[in-house]
């Protein structure tokens, strides 16, 4: 078993450019999911459904954040000091509860953010009596319950496995890998990749009949305008599908194998995981920042001037908001 020093492993480049990797990725997820659940919080005009389960999955991210990500350095880092866990079997079994809840409620509201664009997208005036207050509280509700039960499972798959050392990530049970696998990431990965893909075609049929519509009747810089508006939607489609699968797949894909006998080394499988952290950062952005209305949003809190102006129709720019997220 290896012995090394703080110093002397923090002197590797490798070692020390991942351990500055995990606090810039710890700053920005924090800062980026603090704003956007407190501006959620202060502006009125987003207390509706699509800033709800917005609000939920950057807690999910937050809660990922704050208490599995320092762990999970400091298990890396300590890893590379002792060849070990060295914190605890009580520890590991939290860490790893945690872990797995979080990311998996962080899936499930990304799925429910998902699904109310689709309803905004296919019934746009059936939108408010569909996703009225009581749904959207039962629907975060059982994301979070639905994903602690699944982690309470994972964590117990773990724990009755004889292959695992440790807290490494690789070693569970296969029933429990596959019932992970799939309702954790195939069934979210189906949801995510049809509604966007409904959504996207809904939204290029409807601008194109706009287009030829308008072909002689607009000036040519709002056509362009409508072109620009299809590219930008399609963009978000592919950043959405792939900042998922990108952060995700590997993963997944290394817990399902392992008790297949297909082991991944050690150091390729943490990166996996580092990979599912950069997801926790990226939401923010994707699903907040990125839009123009939330950004103003963002700005106004931060100036200590909240916006509680609602519109005349609010269940109209609710549907019109959620439409353009």
């Amino acid at each position: 078993m290896p012995s090394y020093t703080l110093q002397e492993v923090l002197t590797q480049p490798s070692v020390l450019a991942l351990v500055l990797f995990e606090i810039c990725l710890f700053v920005i997820a924090v800062v980026g999911n603090v704003l956007v659940c407190r501006t959620i919080y202060l502006t009125r005009r987003l207390h509706f459904s699509a800033y709800y389960f917005i609000a939920s999955m950057s807690t999910a991210d937050l809660c990922l954040t704050l208490l599995v990500l320092p762990v999970s350095t400091a298990y890396y880092v300590t890893y590379q000091m002792r060849g070990a866990w060295i914190f605890g079997k009580a520890m590991c079994h939290m860490w790893t509860l945690a872990s797995s809840w979080f990311a998996t409620a962080s899936i499930f509201n990304l799925c429910a953010v998902t699904w109310d664009r689709y309803v905004a997208m296919t019934t746009p005036f059936r939108y408010y009596s569909r996703m009225r207050s009581s749904r959207v509280i039962l629907m975060i509700g059982a994301a979070w319950m639905t994903s602690f039960i699944l982690a309470l499972m994972t964590s117990y798959g773990y724990q009755v496995s004889d292959t695992r050392i440790l807290c490494e990530m690789q070693g569970i049970k296969l029933v429990y890998a596959v019932v992970n696998f799939v309702v954790t990431f195939v069934a979210p990965s189906f949801v995510l990749i049809f509604a966007n893909a409904k959504i996207w075609t809904i939204a290029a049929r409807r601008m194109n009949r706009v287009e030829a519509y308008s072909t002689t009747t607009l000036p040519a810089k709002f056509r362009r305008k409508w072109e620009s508006q299809d590219i930008k939607m399609f963009r978000t489609f592919l950043i959405i599908i792939g900042t998922f699968l990108v952060s995700f797949t590997p993963c997944f894909i290394v817990i399902l194998l392992d008790p297949l006998g297909v082991r991944v080394p050690g150091f390729l499988a943490y990166l996996f995981v580092v990979l599912t952290y950069i997801n926790s950062a990226l939401e923010p952005l994707i699903y907040g920042l990125f839009n123009k209305d939330f950004r103003k949003a963002v700005v106004a809190s931060l100036k200590r001037r909240p916006t509680h102006a609602r519109s005349k129709n609010v269940h109209l720019s609710s549907t019109v908001e959620t439409r353009n997220l």
